[in-house]
């Protein structure tokens, strides 16, 4: 009776694993199917990584030999890429179906790897909240590495859990050489390894034949990277393990005034300049050490560098490289965007963080079972903070947050129905309050006049964080966009206050009228400013400081005379301080974002 009841029960896990695999498939192959028309995604755009990603495997199938390059980890362009490409001739929707079945194996292994530890049913949750997160299924339909580099993350994970629980050999070398190949795909995986030791000591003790089986690990994987090592040497006379380009990361992330993200600073650019002719492995030292003088020199800089890359890390917006999230499903029209990408609403980000943080607490109590996953969960992110943050950075790590997120799920049911209303009430809280941090609250309610940063001779006010996550179109003088801005001085302590737009023209006709509290102060003409396929650029605007007040100032943009105007915006904070206004219906409404208007305060 019990033996039929299992098997009952194990045919229903095996079907829905395999439906979750099976949605996975689907929004994923009608995503490839809604984009089959658009240029970008058969001829990437010159610049990108996706770009270069495409030339190198191009060249490769050519005959054209291999790029004397080592700044990219080689994985996916230099072997992945090119295999499907000499498979299937050379066309970037090959590989996209190819990430669109690894992006289920994905699903698979999450499952396994859950399973595992926290039982069925999370596993089940989890599968599924892998499937539905829609951020990651923009990566099926890109020549970026981010699928690859999950898949061989998952499987060297999944494949040393597996060498923990079993005495066999044979695991560890499988562990090793998968590992290996994780590494190939993301470099910074490596500075995971160590970490590995401490599961597999307390759980294997500190004999001979565990420290035989560590051994087995090291050697397998680092005859997977060997080749690579050899291959850099020859080329740059360095000892460069699997690629270049750690010490730009970290000079990026962590100049003085660095932003955190992909945007180059001033001593970011000049430093780099200094390091010309050197060997790529001598520069990347180069670049380390200098960085690390900087961060010497001005330690209060570099923490605030660092909390504003941990708010990068685990806040709300997805910060865009190569692909903007937003741009995809947000700023497309309903005709235009595919549609797929609307199931991001399911299992957005911030959900995925509170849930993940409280099932990671939860998990504590077990955590002799979670303390692999626990310990990615605390290591990686720490990583990737230490170099510089963006959003298709973080994706290693959501598969580990749908785990704990769905163990959140499961314990939360099992304490309402068991009515155990302390804990209960605890972990909703514990949710709450993350949700309240994520959703850009806690910064308005800590601070209620905006952002306020202190630079070299002026004080910068913004509402927003730095990065774009959607933009408002006025394309009529019947729309104007406002934007309130909290000054906290007396207008007359300053110089100069100057307020800084960011916007782009869509034509090339009419001007932007920019007005301070009611005054008209300047018309920018189309011509001037930035336009057409342009990014979106900062324009400052003269004013006097007499137009400004102590308290809230408006700052009224307004098209006119046939200009179209895109205005970015972004959502991290929720001030409710961004507004347009519809004349001809006299109606306003608040926007879900703050728009990119700031003042700088000149001393």
């Amino acid at each position: 009776m019990d033996d039929g009841l299992n098997k009952k029960k194990s045919t229903a896990a095996v079907w829905a694993v395999a439906g979750a695999v099976a949605l996975t498939l689907i929004l994923g192959f009608t995503y490839l199917y809604q984009i089959r028309n658009y240029a970008v995604y058969r001829n990437p755009v010159h610049g990108t990584d996706m770009f270069t990603y495409y030339s190198f495997a191009s060249d490769i199938v050519q005959g054209k030999g291999f790029p004397p390059d080592t700044n990219f980890s080689p994985l996916y362009p230099f072997a992945f890429l090119p295999l499907i490409y000499f498979l299937f001739g050379i066309n970037p929707f090959a590989a996209y179906a190819v990430q669109v079945i690894m992006g289920g194996l994905c699903v698979l292994l999450t499952y396994l790897i859950a399973r595992k530890i926290f039982g069925e049913t999370t596993a089940l949750i989890a599968a599924y909240a892998h499937s539905l997160y829609g951020f990651f299924i923009i990566f099926y339909g890109a020549l970026l590495a981010e699928v690859l580099i999950n898949f061989t993350f998952l499987l060297a994970l999944w494949m040393f859990l597996n060498a923990l629980e079993k005495q066999d050999l044979r695991y560890c070398i499988l562990c090793g050489l998968f590992w290996g190949t994780a590494i190939l795909a993301k470099p910074t995986m490596a500075g995971f390894i160590p970490f590995l030791l401490i599961p597999w000591f307390l759980k294997k003790g500190m004999s001979l034949k565990s420290a035989g089986g560590i051994a087995a690990m090291a050697v397998c994987a680092a005859a997977v990277i060997a080749p690579v090592t050899v291959r850099n040497y020859r080329i740059t006379g360095s000892f460069i393990p699997v690629s270049s380009g750690g010490g730009t990361a970290f000079i990026i992330g962590n100049s003085p005034q660095a932003s955190g993200s992909y945007i180059y600073t001033p001593f970011a650019r000049n430093v780099p300049k200094e390091a010309e002719g050197m060997s790529a492995g001598r520069m990347d030292r180069y670049l380390f050490g200098k960085t690390i003088e900087s961060i010497e020199k001005d330690p209060a800089d570099f923490l605030r560098v660092i909390g504003r890359k941990f708010q990068f890390f685990w806040g709300r917006p997805e910060i865009p490289n190569n692909i903007n999230y937003y741009y995809h499903t947000y700023n497309y029209s309903r005709k235009v965007r595919p549609p797929v990408l609307d199931f991001q609403l399911l299992v957005p980000w911030e959900l995925l963080v509170a849930l993940g943080i409280t099932g990671f607490m939860l998990s504590l109590k077990k955590w002799r079972d979670a303390l692999t996953l626990q310990l990615f969960a605390l290591v990686y992110p720490a990583i990737i903070i230490m170099l510089l943050v963006m959003g298709r950075f973080r994706l290693p790590l959501f598969p580990i947050l749908a785990i704990f997120s769905a163990y959140a799920l499961q314990s939360i049911v099992r304490m309402a129905a068991d009515r155990r209303h302390a804990a209960f009430a605890g972990s909703i809280a514990v949710v709450a309050a993350l949700l309240f941090v994520e959703y850009g609250y806690a910064r308005t309610f800590l601070a209620p006049a905006g952002i306020y940063e202190k630079e070299s001779g002026s004080i910068l006010i913004r509402d927003e964080n730095i990065h774009v996550t959607g933009a408002q179109f006025l394309g009529s003088e019947y729309e104007i966009a406002r934007k309130d801005i909290v000054l906290n001085y007396e207008p007359g302590e300053f110089k100069k206050i100057v307020p800084v737009l960011y916007f782009k023209f869509v034509n090339s006709t009419g001007y932007l009228k920019i007005a301070v509290n009611g005054r008209e102060t300047v018309k920018i003409p189309a011509g001037m400013g930035p336009s057409g396929k342009s990014f979106f650029m900062n324009w400052e605007i003269r004013v006097p400081t007499s137009s400004f007040v102590r308290g809230t100032n408006t700052i009224l943009m307004q098209p006119c005379e046939g200009a179209k105007v895109y205005f970015p915006y972004d959502f991290s904070y929720r001030y409710g301080r961004s507004r347009i206004f519809y004349a001809w219906e006299k109606y306003e409404e608040k926007i879900p974002g703050e728009y990119v208007v700031r003042l700088r305060l000149e001393q």
